[in-house]
């Protein structure tokens, strides 16, 4: 095991790392919900000028090439982000070796896409969709790994201007063009060039900030990459195969309209899954650093995070399950009512996916990445064998609790392994009082209010949730004064 040394660089006090995180958190948080608020904006249009099935048309096409973009980069971008967390001054010459080998990846994958509506027996117009959308390969591949870069330069600021770009575009005009008429054709075409302008703008403001941006060829640089690459290319498929293959086989055994209603309370669980994804990726350096030079780093790293994930995964989870048919009928409209009890379900997965989405980044900053990928194997697997013989008697509801069950038995697998083998770099389980607390209270308050307009007894029960997790003293001196607030009750005279 590596000695534990304070690695924090001269002249960096931990208090500015700790602000870089939050900073960091924020702005993907924001840019994270601000995107999907806008993606669902698009989806509250396709479910209003196309119905079920055209969102669900939307939703299969959109499936298929998340698992094309999960094979095209062939694992490369979260190589980028390790690699260059690692050593800054290789970010050159591993980013434009992997845009080159994404690139070449990318061109094959477009073509076995578009034979993909043929392959799994699609009708035409999905298969048309299908088609439009494989343009969007190559330049999915290339944004996913500027934006890997963005990451290891810790610069999220900089990555959020392309993504606020593309979603504006993919979402502003598309909802123009459903509004004229245009049909589903036009938005996905609209998705492939906001990609493209995203990607465009990406180069530009990475040039920037001194990151040189091309194709190149290194063959001592390549061969690494490809090296590493197949661990992190097989838990990048499998993970999207877990998280997208209920929506294939609904796709297959039901409707392409069960797949619609899926498809919007599905949206949500995204949704929700923002805070997780954005925390545990924000602070993805430090656990990479923290992991082989001072573990005393990564077990408060595992602290904080333990603690802000539930603190916001609990009440999220109670309220949206307590306010399931007002949310799905407010967003979608009275006819997805029915969905209730499948959006409960995918909500409580919620609370499982916050420990697997943090102890991921731990496996993979340990060099323990091949266990990540057997338990992602084994994710998959399982969650085919559970769709098999749900969906067939419960449709979409029947998804959605094979989603649930295989989120749980991998986060008992994944922490169990992290307890036993590095035991050192597991984050504490358990729930603070206050919070269990405070997450009851705003519950009883939602259920009794729940006539209440759903949008503004949200906003009021969140302020709420908040005051009480401070009054508790869920939040430390030191987070305050980083959050801002603690400069504030210093002016007003607060202790």
């Amino acid at each position: 095991m590596a000695p534990e040394v304070d690695q924090t660089p001269q002249g960096i006090s931990e208090d500015s790392t700790h602000h870089r995180v939050v900073t960091n958190t924020v702005l993907l948080v924001g840019l994270r919900v601000l995107m999907p608020m806008l993606s669902v904006a698009l989806i509250l249009a396709l479910s209003r000028y196309l119905g079920a099935e055209g969102l669900g048309r939307y939703t299969l096409a959109f499936s298929v090439l998340y698992v094309f973009n999960a094979i095209a980069p062939l694992g490369l971008s979260s190589v980028i982000t390790r690699e260059c967390a690692r050593d800054p001054d290789r970010l050159h010459t591993v980013l434009g070796n992997a845009l080159t080998v994404g690139t070449m990846t990318s061109l094959a994958c477009i073509p076995l896409m578009i034979s993909a509506g043929f392959m799994l027996g699609y009708e035409h117009d999905t298969r048309t969709a299908l088609n439009v959308l494989s343009a969007a390969v190559l330049p999915f591949t290339i944004g996913t790994m500027l934006e890997s870069a963005f990451i290891a330069k810790e610069r999220i600021d900089l990555m959020a201007i392309g993504a606020f770009v593309e979603n504006a575009l993919k979402v502003g005009v598309g909802v123009v063009l459903l509004y004229l008429g245009y049909g589903l054709q036009s938005v996905l075409i609209m998705a492939v060039f906001g990609r493209i302008v995203s990607c465009l703008l990406s180069i530009y403001l990475l040039r920037r900030i001194g990151v040189k941006v091309s194709l190149t060829s290194d063959a001592g640089v390549r061969k690494q990459l490809l090296k590493l690459a197949p661990t992190f290319f097989f838990i990048g498929v499998f993970a999207t195969l877990y998280w997208r293959i209920d929506i294939f086989m609904l796709s297959t055994l039901k409707p392409v309209t069960e797949v619609g209603y899926y498809g919007a309370a599905y949206r949500l669980l995204e949704l929700a899954m923002i805070f997780p994804q954005s925390l545990c990726l924000a602070i993805y350096p430090q656990i990479v650093s923290a992991t082989h030079t001072n573990l005393t780093a990564l077990n408060k790293l595992g602290q904080t995070s333990s603690r802000y994930l539930a603190a916001v995964s609990l009440p999220v989870v109670i309220c949206t399950v307590l306010l399931a048919e007002p949310i799905l009928v407010m967003l979608y409209g009275e006819s997805f009512r029915v969905v209730a009890p499948t959006l409960a379900v995918l909500m409580l997965t919620l609370l499982p996916y916050s420990i697997v989405r943090y102890h991921a980044y731990v496996l993979v900053g340990a060099n323990r990445q091949h266990v990540d990928l057997w338990l992602n194997v084994v994710m998959a697997l399982l969650n085919i064998l559970l769709n098999l013989v749900l969906i067939p008697r419960y449709s979409y509801f029947g998804a959605a609790l094979a989603t649930f069950i295989a989120v749980c038995i991998y986060a008992i697998l994944q922490y169990s392994y992290v307890r036993i083998k590095l035991s050192r770099h597991a984050a504490p389980l358990g729930i603070q009082s206050i919070v269990v607390v405070a997450s009851a209270l705003i519950g009883i308050g939602v259920w009794w209010l729940r006539d209440v307009n759903v949008l503004g007894l949200s906003m009021v029960s969140g302020i709420a949730y908040l005051t009480l997790l401070y009054v508790g003293g869920f939040f430390t001196r030191s987070e305050l004064q980083l959050f801002g607030v603690g400069r504030m009750m210093d002016r007003l005279g607060i202790r």
